[in-house]
Order: structure tokens, then C-alpha cells, then sequence
């Protein structure tokens, strides 16, 4: 059981596909809870429901067939698994790796060059120099300011920097 687009972002219908033979067996142009419900009242010999996320669909097998097993599909199994791994993945590893691309075709890229944090550089410059360098590389603020744990605005003011901006930071001295 899974929905589709009968207009992409506006209307959605459901669509009921036979486990073994892979035919459909019946389709309607809703994903509201009520019509489904009453929908799959029309079903009463299934026993097992293979069904997307959807906690409109988890609820209406719930209320026509509380009895039946319901499985995830592979696909949403999956994604989902990705998505919590790169969640985990981003808290737990140490902020010595750069991970670029994060799950680009279900792998995930990590580049083993090992990056200093912001309070490591012995100059506010190399730290610029660095996130310049990481955001022409393609990464976006969000995974920068994880990294360096730095917030947007400071990453907007360093790439926003001329490089005669980053000059004057390189020639500035310290006074004790």
C-alpha cells in the first residue's frame, strides 16, 4: 500500500498492489484517513499490509483490520535507517573528520584529511581560508557551523570576507 501524485504537492491517492503478483488490485484518489479506512473495509482477506511511513495508512489497517501485520517498505526502512546513521554519525564522531557528501546514493563519503577545530588555528585567517575552501567545495553553512561548531552568521561574515579583508586579518598582531 503506498500513495501517488495525481498532481504533484496538491492531490495524492492511494493504491492497494498485490504482494506476490505485483498487480494492482485496487486504487482510489484519496489518502484521507476516513476514505482509506472505509476503503480497505472492501478487503477483508488480508492478513498482511506492506505500507510506506504514513501514519494515516498505519492507522486506517489499524481500524479495518487490527489483526493484520503491517510491514514497512524497504525503501522508507532504509532511508530512515540512513537518516538516523547520519545523525548519529554527526554527534558522535569527534570533529576531526570531514564528511562530505554525507549519503550520496545510499553510501556514505568521508574524506580521512584531518581538520582542525576553530579554537586549534593558530589565526582567525586559517580559519577563514578553511571555510572558504569548504564551502567552494560545496558544503553549506549548516554542515560548516556543525563542524566548527560556529554559528550561520559567522559563516556568512567569513565568506563574505575580501581577500584583502583576510589580509589585514593575517598581519594583525597581538599585544600582551
Amino acid at each position: 500500500m503506498d500513495d501517488f501524485a495525481l498532481k504533484k504537492r496538491h492531490t495524492y491517492g492511494s493504491v492497494l498492489i498485490d504482494m506476490e503478483t505485483r498487480k494492482i488490485i485496487d486504487l482510489i484518489e484519496s489518502r484521507e484517513l476516513d476514505e482509506v479506512t472505509k476503503w480497505l473495509k472492501k478487503f477483508k482477506n488480508i492478513k498482511i499490509f506492506n505500507r510506506d511511513g504514513s501514519y494515516t495508512y498505519a492507522k486506517a489497517i489499524s481500524q479495518s483490520h487490527p489483526n493484520a501485520i503491517q510491514i514497512s517498505d524497504y525503501f522508507h526502512l532504509v532511508k530512515n535507517l540512513c537518516d538516523y546513521l547520519k545523525e548519529y554519525l554527526m554527534r558522535k564522531l569527534p570533529k576531526l573528520l570531514e564528511i562530505d557528501g554525507f549519503f550520496y546514493e545510499g553510501k556514505i563519503s568521508i574524506n580521512q584529511s584531518l581538520i582542525k577545530t576553530k579554537y586549534q588555528y593558530d589565526n582567525e585567517w586559517e580559519l577563514i581560508e578553511r571555510i572558504k575552501k569548504m564551502h567552494a567545495d560545496g558544503n553549506n553553512y549548516s554542515s560548516i557551523g556543525k563542524i566548527f561548531n560556529l554559528q550561520y552568521r559567522t559563516i556568512k561574515r567569513y565568506l563574505n570576507m575580501s581577500q584583502e579583508e583576510i589580509e589585514n586579518q593575517k598581519n594583525k598582531v597581538i599585544l600582551i
